[in-house]
């Protein structure tokens, strides 16, 4: 009876067990296809949400593109800022007065120094443009009308700046310069340099050898030691043909040698070196000697010498030496008295101006 019961417990167990792993596997297949339709459901979510944002790879490249092109131009004017480093800003003349308070000079002076400046450091720029350069010359001709060295410095520059030589270049020398002289004159005060520049301007740059010869001559008289200026306004003038006018500047110098010569080889030096054959021939070192001399500054002088190499100055051999030799004016010259030269310094000066 008892091994009886135990089989039906026994057979009542394996049925439960059964029917639990029927349902177990009911369970199962049911939890496989819901996880099965959820993924599939998910995976159409995400397929729809990556078309949904497709739009956005044009947008996309269109902003790397706008990005790119935008920061080329931004590179560009950047480029084009780093050249132009030294920005100033430059009050007008009348202000640069104002600010002076009076010292209108030592202001001029602060400017002129600032130009070097500025000068110098576009001169060693390869894209040189001298834009401030205008600016600078008008207030401190404005602050200070009798700065000499500022009228020398300013008709040099226009010209000698390692840029092209223009007319336009030319004629802003020469205006500097005349302002100088003219300005200068009203107080009784005259430049050697500024009027040497002046001269050269005309006759080598300009190649006006007519206009030139004024400021030769005006050099030449006022100044003992720029006599030399009348041998080279005689050089001129016979460029220009003015063989006249040659012969009359070449006895001008032999006069004031006459008068001004300390001893009889002066005097014998000067007559050599005019009457000489070979002084028409060697008339242009002698330009080119007297012209580089003038500049102080070496980086300038260096530009005028390289100017003089690119634009050789003719030689000279049209003036007849023999007709100078007889000439009746020479002669006349030739019978002054060495022994004059015993007056008195202060006499002697008065002679010469």
């Amino acid at each position: 009876m008892a091994r009886l019961q135990h089989k039906g417990s026994k057979a009542s167990f394996l049925k439960k067990v059964s029917r639990q792993e029927t349902a177990n596997s009911t369970t199962n297949d049911s939890d496989v296809f819901h996880s099965s339709s959820t993924f599939a459901g998910d995976r159409g979510l995400v397929n729809l949400k990556v078309v949904k944002k497709a739009w956005l790879i044009p947008l996309l490249i269109v902003l790397v593109t706008g990005y790119a092109l935008v920061k080329e131009r931004i590179d560009d004017r950047m480029e084009v800022r780093r050249q132009e480093t030294d920005i100033r800003y430059l009050p007008s003349p009348k202000a640069a007065e104002f600010m002076s308070f009076g010292f209108k000079p030592a202001v001029a002076d602060l400017f002129w120094i600032e130009g070097l400046n500025y000068f110098g450091g576009e001169l060693g720029n390869k894209k040189r443009t001298y834009k401030y350069i205008p600016q600078y010359l008008q207030i401190i001709m404005h602050l200070d009308p009798y700065f000499t060295m500022f009228y020398e410095w300013a008709s040099t520059i226009a010209i000698y700046n390692m840029l092209p030589i223009t007319k336009s270049s030319v004629v802003t020398a020469v205006k500097y310069a005349n302002a100088g002289i003219v300005e200068l004159a009203t107080i009784g005060r005259y430049d050697p340099g500024i009027i040497s520049k002046a001269a050269f301007n005309f006759s080598l740059e300009a190649g006006d050898y007519k206009n030139s010869l004024p400021y030769f001559m005006l050099a030449g008289r006022i100044f003992p030691n720029s006599r030399d200026m009348l041998l080279v306004g005689s050089t001129y003038a016979g460029y220009g043909e003015l063989y006249e006018v040659a012969t009359d500047l070449k006895l001008e110098f032999l006069g004031f040698s006459v008068f001004e010569a300390q001893s009889k080889s002066e005097l014998s030096y000067a007559l050599n070196v005019l009457l000489s054959p070979r002084f028409n021939k060697q008339a242009a070192n002698l330009v080119r000697d007297l012209r580089l001399n003038i500049e102080k500054d070496a980086d300038i002088r260096e530009i005028v010498e390289k100017r003089f190499a690119d634009h050789k100055i003719r030689e000279l051999d049209t003036i007849d030496s023999q007709s100078f030799a007889t000439n009746p004016k020479l002669k006349k010259i030739l019978q002054v008295d060495l022994s004059r030269n015993w007056l008195p310094p202060d006499l002697h000066l008065l002679f010469t101006l």
